[in-house]
């Protein structure tokens, strides 16, 4: 009888930290299996292996994910840096191009390399550059009209005052004109 081990003859499975009464040189980590046939226990498999075995390999598992957290975060690093550049200077381009756009020049367009948020956002800008090109030619013409229709009776009353003072246009008919 081991000391610890008393729970195979129920059919436990046992694990066991020592040297086994002084079976072992050193401390060792013990599992039993009680072996079943129709019930009937018929025999144990026990497995040993030493714990500062166990202790060595635990360190360097630690030792290799702390290595793996290591590379995997630098790596993470460039993957995020290297998305937000995708992401950010398609925006910055977009700001350039509402800088020009707010000041007057209507021409610029964004291009548009995405159908994603940024992509209908650089849709929106050129929507916007449209419309705004369209009504700035619209109020062009509308001051042209203006300005043609208003010159037009200026230079007439121009022309008469011109007249009037002059001399050209006769006393008795100053008034009519």
């Amino acid at each position: 009888d081991i000391s610890g081990m008393e729970g195979l003859k129920d059919g436990e499975i046992i694990q066991v930290e020592g040297d086994l009464d002084g079976l072992f040189k050193e401390k060792v980590l013990t599992v039993a299996f009680p072996l079943t046939y129709k019930n009937y226990i018929t025999g144990y498999i026990f497995m040993n292996t030493s714990i500062p075995e166990i202790q060595k390999t635990v360190t360097e598992i630690f030792r290799l994910a702390v290595i793996l957290l290591i590379i995997s975060s630098f790596i993470a690093f460039i993957l995020i840096y290297i998305s937000s550049k995708t992401i950010s200077k398609p925006l910055h381009e977009m700001n350039e191009i509402a800088k020009e756009i707010s000041s007057g020049d209507f021409e610029k367009r964004v291009e548009i390399h995405s159908k994603d948020e940024v992509g209908q956002l650089g849709n929106s800008l050129n929507s916007m550059a449209e419309n705004l090109h369209k009504q700035e030619e619209q109020r062009r013409e509308f001051i042209a009209n203006i300005s043609h229709d208003l010159r037009s009776p200026l230079t007439s009353i121009n022309g008469f005052l011109q007249a009037i003072l002059d001399g050209t246009i006769p006393n008795d008919s100053k008034d009519r004109y």
